[in-house]
Parts: structure tokens; sequence; C-alpha cells
């Protein structure tokens, strides 16, 4: 597993590899599935949502939280919320990317 947090007031990223993380991924129903990540360094938890009857547009939460060494402690340093929304087909999706870069 690897994960970005944010440096306090910077702005700048740090990316933290485990390899000895434990994952899970559990469906909640048809539309909704949740997964995690922990290990001694963080704890990782992600919901996936489909959020309409088609399954053309979806939103997501990831939340990560690191866990000082020696202690029981979690605190919470990214939230990220994303949406997603299902293109008719490929040049849609090329001509998107070309748009925003």
């Amino acid at each position: 597993v690897t994960t970005t947090m944010l440096q306090p007031n910077t702005g700048a990223t740090q990316s933290i590899t485990d390899e000895n993380a434990k994952y899970k991924l559990v469906p909640i129903d048809d539309n909704t599935m949740f997964g995690s990540a922990k290990s001694e360094l963080f704890l990782v938890t992600e919901t996936f949502s489909f959020t309409n009857e088609e399954k053309t547009a979806a939103s997501a939460v990831q939340d990560v939280y690191m866990t000082p060494p020696n202690t029981t402690d979690s605190t919470l340093v990214s939230s990220t919320r994303m949406t997603f929304t299902k293109l008719p087909n490929t040049q849609a999706f090329l001509d998107a990317i070309q748009a925003q870069y």
C-alpha cells in the first residue's frame, strides 16, 4: 500500500509505502463497496458508491489516518472526495484530457 499525505503548512506531499498492510474489501450492496488497508503506520479507508440507477455516475471517499509509533491514537491526515462520470466513448475521454491539460 502506498499513500500520499500533505505536509503541514507546505502543500508538499510525502509518499509512504508499507508492504505489510492488511487489506479488506467488502461489498455493502449492489451499489456500494468498502475497502481498507491497515498497517502499523496508517489506516486507509475508502467507500465507493454508484450514485444513479444506470451506474454511470459514482462517488468515492478516501480517508487516511496516521498512527504514531508506540501509540494507538490515530490522526486524520488526508480526506479526499471524488466523483466519477462514465463517458460515452474513448474519444470523449481523450477530448476531456486534452481540454484539461
